[in-house]
């Protein structure tokens, strides 16, 4: 009975953001990234995933591409933690966070089954920078009773 919400949230994140209709009238997007320490890379079907990061000076990259290497995202994140960088992460109650904003958070799963041009150029106009904030959330976090919300701004390269 513990693991129940945890469960519960786990699998009701497969159901956020169902629509990019829905998508694409939030002001901020949250997507769920998992945090490496050294780097990773995931083909899916629609685009290749890619990250690097270094835990010891909190500091994060992520690459979203398209198979054809066509258009690409990219994304930095850091823990206010770093004496480098402003400080602008954000600590919030998982559950309520997600009871309140579960039609802004993009999973993997979630551009996979888009597309990353149908997700992040086409509904969210990566191009206009300022139309919309973009924080990025630990996957694995995702059962703590609190996230951290990393502040991010995409990059993207046609």
């Amino acid at each position: 009975m513990k693991y129940l919400p945890v469960l519960l949230l786990l699998f009701s994140l497969t159901a956020f953001s169902q629509e990019l209709e829905t998508l694409k009238h939030q002001d901020t997007i949250y997507l769920v990234l998992p945090e490496t320490d050294g780097s990773i890379s995931k083909e899916y079907k629609t685009f290749t995933f890619s990250g690097a990061g270094n835990k010891k000076y909190g500091a994060q990259g992520y690459t979203l591409s398209e198979p054809s290497g066509g258009r690409q995202i990219h994304l930095n994140t850091q823990n206010d933690t770093s004496p480098y960088f402003m400080k602008n992460n954000i600590t919030v109650e998982s559950r309520l966070f997600f009871a309140q904003h579960k039609d802004a958070v993009i999973t993997l799963e979630f551009i996979n089954k888009y597309g990353v041009a149908a997700v992040f150029f086409d509904t969210l106009q990566i191009k206009n920078m300022g139309k919309y904030k973009f924080y990025v959330i630990n996957e694995a976090s995702l059962k703590d009773e609190s996230i951290v919300l990393k502040a991010t701004r995409p990059i993207s390269f046609e």
